[in-house]
């Protein structure tokens, strides 16, 4: 950029002329500052990037011979977004940490808080797609959507899912989960539930 954007006619005539170059900030937060550098003598510029600089960086590198004199010349840095895969958190239960329930209460949990993606706040086109399925022991995983009759409901657009277990679900039961971003990337899991038989008040007979 700066070799062929600054041109001093004195450098022919006198051999001590020499340009130094620099990032002009007027804002010290400017995010122009942190991802972009600049090398005085040479005017190479180095850049580092993060999610942060994602977007259109505008800048501006001033060039000054020996004798204070100074020129500007204004450009722009787009960074793109490089997609990731989601992946899982830890808030989501496992087998050391499953989830706990006793039968007969009824618990929702944010199935969103298990999965997360780097992309999520920095590309606004980017959404994670959750399913959940039962693993019934039938060998085959079924869907789980809403249905307020069944011991496992999910509300996709809430990301909600219910447990109300009822008594052949006491002991342990498995479900898996996945989320999917906006070019098919996947992360997944298997969640343990453990049902326990709440212990009931001894009662009087008359």
């Amino acid at each position: 950029l700066t070799s062929n954007s600054f041109f001093d006619k004195d450098i022919f005539v006198d051999e001590n002329e020499s340009l130094s170059y620099e990032l002009v900030v007027k804002d010290s937060d400017n995010e122009t500052s942190k991802i972009l550098s600049i090398d005085k003598n040479t005017g190479n510029i180095s850049v580092i990037t993060d999610y942060s600089s994602i977007g259109t960086t505008n800048f501006t590198v001033r060039a000054t011979d020996n004798e204070g004199l100074s020129v500007e010349q204004s450009s722009s840095l787009k960074v793109l977004n490089i997609n990731d895969s989601p992946f899982i958190t830890q808030n989501m239960p496992n087998f050391d940490d499953p989830l706990d329930i006793d039968l007969g209460d009824e618990v929702s949990f944010d199935i969103n808080k298990w999965f997360n993606d780097f992309d999520l706040g920095f590309d606004p086109d980017e959404k994670l797609t959750i399913r959940v399925w039962e693993d019934d022991g039938s060998g085959s995983l079924k869907p789980i959507t809403f249905n307020e009759n069944h011991w496992l409901s999910y509300q996709p657009e809430e990301h909600k899912l219910t447990l109300k277990p009822i008594g052949q679900n006491i002991g342990d039961n498995y479900i898996f989960v996945s989320a999917t971003d906006k070019n098919g990337l996947e992360a997944s899991g298997t969640v343990p539930i453990k049902v326990k038989y709440k212990n009931n008040n001894p009662t009087l007979n008359f």
